[in-house]
């Protein structure tokens, strides 16, 4: 009984990992990459609602993706603040239009 049931758990965290890499905007150690994101992605970073979300979207889109984490800053309203608070959740792949 104790098997299956690490069995069980391992291939639970098995699948949650599979999926989580998998989807768009994350990277493997769990990061949220700024030119990919979806809205709802970047609503789960502190100080992030759907109004800036939608911000940085359009932004990306306009410049062709972030060249640079920081670029960020330039979306009005993704500030200092929200910055400290993020960063290190934060990263960069090459930009592809979606």
């Amino acid at each position: 009984m104790q098997k299956a049931k690490r069995l069980l758990f391992f291939a639970a965290v098995l699948i949650t990992a599979v999926l989580f890499v998998a989807a768009p905007g994350y990277t493997a150690d769990g990061k949220i990459d700024i030119n990919s994101a979806s809205a709802e992605q970047l609503m789960g970073l502190k100080y992030v609602g759907e109004t800036i979300a939608k911000r940085i979207i359009e932004y990306r889109d306009q410049i062709q993706g972030f060249k640079s984490l920081e670029a960020i800053m330039e979306v009005k309203g993704f500030g200092q603040k929200a910055w400290e608070a993020n960063k290190d959740k934060l990263t960069l792949m090459p930009y592809k239009k979606q």
